[in-house]
């Protein structure tokens, strides 16, 4: 199945959307595929599926999400078209989208809610403060934000479609690793980077990661069987304990918010790529 166009529906802080088209070409085909750092899914929504593919994210809220997305499509659907995009609706799923009790498609429906209505994809730091609105006009005269809004919600059946036979969990990234590593796996690792490489802190809340957590997570992929690429900042840390790996630079704008305007994005593989670090996706069946 062919996903040339984005069809990513939430704003999370660090997703891939915009590395997408680069990243895919390098990971190979195999058996099985895994994402231990789920986060937004832009990588596994637009992968040809595998046997067998996992999506895994310590994020209740996103892993959540996406079950009903994947299980009760037509009722979220339903529920997010009839959704205003204002400020008070905004602040209403802010301060609700975690109240016991809620029904799962409400719960769904107020998450994807506080995701694409705050600023930047700031839904775990996300405050009243953060609702996006943007006056200049897009199409349809609508403002810009109200465009985006409706483009969001208009994802969503081709994600549900990618996401039937997906595996959901929200368990421990390792955890997740030793139980799905085999010859014919392959890894796509986009786990919080490194807060010294990175000029704010705290957007992912209580899932943020340590220098030791880190550390260990690179030990555990040093001995993995299956493939694995991983997305970070450079690092003294990462580059000292992956200096025998495959590594893939691309220039990237910050995230908004943050100072600084251009970043390098580096993809770490543990298997040979192309040697120019670029390659059609068309091309990526033959290579692997």
């Amino acid at each position: 199945m062919s996903q040339p166009n984005n069809i990513t529906p939430i704003s999370w802080y660090g997703g891939k959307t915009s590395h997408r088209k680069w990243i895919l070409p390098l990971l190979p085909t195999s058996d099985t595929y895994v994402e231990p750092f789920g986060g937004s899914g832009s990588i596994l929504l637009h992968r040809e599926p595998s046997n067998v593919d996992v999506y895994n994210d310590l994020s209740e809220s996103l892993t959540d999400f996406y079950r009903v997305l994947r299980d009760n499509p037509d009722n979220l659907i339903r529920a997010l078209q009839l959704t205003p995009y204002s400020r008070e609706e905004y602040e209403y799923a802010l301060n609700h989208h975690d109240d016991p009790g809620l029904d799962e498609v409400e719960k769904a429906r107020l998450f994807f809610t506080v995701c694409n209505q705050a600023r930047a994809g700031l839904a775990l730091s996300a405050v009243e403060s953060q609702f996006s609105f943007v006056r200049r006009e897009s199409y349809s005269d609508m403002a810009g934000s109200i465009s985006r809004w409706r483009n969001h919600i208009s994802k969503l059946d081709s994600a549900a479609e990618r996401l039937d036979g997906v595996r959901i969990e929200s368990r421990d990234a390792v955890a997740v690793i030793e139980e799905y590593d085999s010859p014919d796996t392959v890894f796509y690792l986009d786990p919080p980077y490194m807060a010294e490489t990175r000029s704010t802190g705290g957007e992912y809340g209580e899932n943020e990661m340590g220098v030791e957590d880190h550390r260990e997570l690179l030990e555990v992929l040093s001995d993995v069987e299956g493939d694995v690429a991983i997305s970070g900042y450079t690092s003294d840390l990462y580059e000292g304990m992956l200096s025998g790996w495959s590594r893939v630079e691309r220039g990237t704008r910050a995230q908004a918010g943050q100072s600084g305007s251009e970043r390098t994005e580096v993809l770490w593989c543990n298997y040979d790529v192309p040697a120019s670090g670029d390659v059609s996706q068309s091309g990526l069946s033959s290579w692997a």
